[in-house]
């Protein structure tokens, strides 16, 4: 379980959104709303670790542990940034496979070539990360999250890049992948449509 127990950020000190708790159960998908420039993808970006002048008030727990306690490898965390953070000096390739480890190298590039055809991208291993569209970067970092099968994944607009049949497609993957390998996801969206369960809302609110 990953929990979130009146939750929120503070900015230089100044409290950017009123606290918020929710529970997330291994195979959810829990969706973060609120105006633009609340701080939605401040709290997920210190989730995943510091960010200068950033702090998290209140508690965050995975498995009942204090998150901020639990060593970075123990967390098995990912994260699918808003704009594409892929290294331009890679293929698409090596960078999937940056997060993989214990794979013999024949299994790292049957994985890598599984996500890209997963995420329609009919590429070969070697193709320049910089030869890629928006679209197509964001789903190689998509793949790139998914890949060393991360127990907390999160969902930064992860979406917003992609045109909407590719957008539907992608979003259906990613929220089957979470189901099926009990991972837990919590993503910050602006569009309804990328909410992957109606139950599973929490609109965040101004101070």
């Amino acid at each position: 379980m990953f929990e979130c127990l009146e939750l929120t950020v503070e900015r230089n000190g100044l409290r950017l959104f009123q606290p918020f708790s929710l529970a997330i159960a291994p195979g959810e998908v829990w969706t973060l709303e609120g105006p633009s420039g609340l701080g939605k993808s401040t709290l997920l970006s210190a989730l995943i670790g510091p960010c200068p002048g950033v702090s998290l008030c209140g508690e965050v727990r995975l498995s009942g542990r204090v998150w901020s306690e639990i060593p970075i490898s123990a967390k098995r965390a990912q994260m699918v940034f808003q704009e594409p953070s892929l290294f331009p000096h890679l293929s698409i390739g090596a960078n999937i496979a940056l997060g993989l480890e214990g794979l013999t190298r024949q299994g790292k590039v049957e994985r890598v070539r599984q996500l890209l055809a997963a995420l329609g991208l009919e590429y070969p291993l070697e193709h320049p990360a910089t030869a890629l569209s928006r679209g197509e970067a964001m789903r190689v970092q998509i793949a790139r999250a998914i890949a060393p099968e991360p127990q907390v994944l999160f969902l930064d607009e992860a979406f917003s890049a992609l045109d909407p049949t590719r957008r539907e497609a992608v979003r259906a993957y990613v929220f089957q992948w979470v189901r099926e390998s009990g991972a837990m996801c919590l993503q910050v969206t602006h569009s309804g449509e990328d909410r992957a369960d109606e139950r599973r809302v929490e609109c965040l609110m101004p101070v």
